[in-house]
């Protein structure tokens, strides 16, 4: 993400600049202030890695190792490992939260990136989003369950969907023997089936429990929950907001301000586009809020001490509010 003076200076500039004309041999630097947040996120990320590695279902008085200690009573011929499964689930979400986490950084250090930096904040909160819903400290193992399956249900039918039946028969119906198997485990356990037209083809399968129903939530509604602590309303405006720039729709630069020391001679009629630090800065403390909101509940979960969490995450946090103030 550069900012350019004349071709190939580089300019002392808090400005992010991208112009798609401009040719590959301008040189140029990363301000400071983006290095500096690139690192800050790249802590964040491996510190929450840090905390997962030393993770163990098998703590005594823990959440998880409730779950964990019912593995054998609610395993079957159909689904011997139900915990473990959806376990794995909520392990896959929060390495890919910290996996985008981590590629934001890398676009925030890197030379005339501005829209791929955006648009890998949505997938950051919706992957928090789903590993927050999952953790929930508040439901009992079977409620965890049911939101887990739902979730595997739901990626199941999306890939049926996709799979061409007469092109690839054989992933396809081994994938539909899976279902099969997952949906014979959750009657088995006294779960109620509940079936709805996929939105191309075939059928998207959800697990109701009595009075708990509902299946997997939408990516707005996880990025809503994880990130309620800013407002209600607010996950949905980033999900909307970043969602201009993972669709490339138009209105996408209208989010971006004029970034006039990127200009380049060499194609006076493209307007260099960029963001601020500041407006940076504040895009990233959104994001590390959900990764905080996903280090609670997992804290509850796996009864994690977050002294350190605190000791690290809160200077970054009030660095990223100064330059922020800073516009």
């Amino acid at each position: 993400m550069p900012s350019h003076g004349q071709r190939g200076q580089p300019v002392d500039t808090a400005t992010v600049g991208y112009c798609p004309d401009v040719a590959n041999d301008v040189a140029g630097a990363v301000p400071q202030e983006f290095a500096a947040i690139a690192e800050d996120l790249r802590i964040v990320a491996d510190l929450l890695n840090d905390y997962l590695r030393d993770s163990h279902p098998d703590k005594d008085g823990s959440l998880a190792h409730a779950d964990w200690s019912q593995e054998a009573q609610l395993g079957d011929d159909n689904v011997p490992d139900p915990v473990s499964h959806i376990a794995r689930l909520i392990l896959i979400s929060m390495v890919a939260a910290m996996d985008h986490i981590l590629g934001i950084a890398a676009c925030v250090s890197s030379e005339r990136v501005v829209f791929a930096t955006m648009s890998l904040m949505r997938p950051a909160v919706v992957a928090a989003g789903a590993a927050n819903y999952l953790l929930d400290p508040t439901i009992d193992t079977r409620e965890r369950l049911r939101r887990g399956w739902n979730f595997e249900l739901a990626a199941m039918s999306e890939q049926l969907s996709a799979i061409d039946q007469n092109t690839t028969p054989n992933g396809w119906t081994r994938l539909s023997a899976d279902q099969d198997r997952y949906l014979a485990w959750a009657q088995a356990h006294g779960y109620q089936l509940v079936s709805k037209k996929a939105r191309y083809k075939g059928t998207v399968w959800s697990l109701s429990d009595g009075d708990r129903t509902g299946g997997a939530p939408s990516e707005i509604q996880l990025a809503e929950s994880v990130l309620t602590a800013l407002g209600p309303r607010f996950g949905r405006t980033v999900y909307r907001f970043t969602s201009a720039f993972v669709h490339a729709q138009p209105h996408a630069a209208t989010l971006l301000t004029e970034a006039p020391n990127a200009y380049d001679p060499q194609t006076p009629y493209a307007t260099p586009l960029g963001e601020s630090s500041a407006a940076i800065a504040t895009w990233v403390s959104v994001i590390t809020m959900a990764a905080h909101a996903v280090a609670t509940n997992a804290a509850a979960y796996f009864d994690w001490d977050l002294d350190e969490w605190i000791t690290v995450v809160d200077p970054i946090m009030d660095r990223w509010a100064s330059l922020a103030n800073a516009r």
